[in-house]
């Protein structure tokens, strides 16, 4: 094992650029440039622990700037959240490559609550017509006569707009 002082790491990275004029990020298979390349290295979580490719300390690699960040806020979080006690970090992330890629649930299609479908816009004619429907249903009500265009369906008229849209050539009205 050789340590490397700070000043060490830039004359690191020209080394490799100069022997790879088009080096490549490992993890990102792109080529990236000199500026925004780093040295890449695993931390050792206990200062007191010996320095090995099981506890870090060893540089890994040069690697994209952003890329860098990210792989150090996925090993944060792993141990921040614990997951370490289950489960060792590569094996988390092939099991989560392959969730991603194939997950369990996407056969049967359920929409999550928190995602919304798309707003159905009215046009000024369909609003027309609507506004007749709406007037025949409630000949009652004065207030649909003073009723202005409005393009997204307020909820008070959902199902009404349901009824509306489900009626036989509703758009010959």
């Amino acid at each position: 094992m050789k340590r490397i002082p700070q000043s060490g790491l830039k004359e690191l990275r020209k080394k490799v650029f100069e022997e790879n004029p088009e080096y490549k990020c490992p993890l990102l298979n792109k080529e990236i440039s000199f500026e925004g390349s780093v040295v890449d290295h695993a931390h050792r979580r206990r200062k007191k622990d010996p320095i090995s490719k099981e506890t870090g300390g060893l540089i890994r690699g040069i690697i994209d700037r952003h890329v860098n960040a990210f792989l150090g806020r996925i090993e944060n979080n792993y141990i921040r959240h614990g997951l370490d006690k289950y489960i060792d970090l590569p094996t988390l992330l092939r099991n989560i490559a392959d969730y991603i890629e194939n997950p369990p649930m996407y056969d049967e299609e359920l929409i999550h609550p928190s995602e919304r479908l798309p707003e159905y816009k009215m046009g000024k004619r369909e609003f027309k017509k609507f506004k007749d429907f709406l007037i025949n249903k409630y000949p009652n009500r004065k207030t649909l006569l003073n009723l202005e265009y409005f393009q997204k369906i307020p909820r008070k008229f959902q199902e009404d707009f349901k009824e509306f849209k489900n009626q036989e050539q509703w758009w010959f009205i």
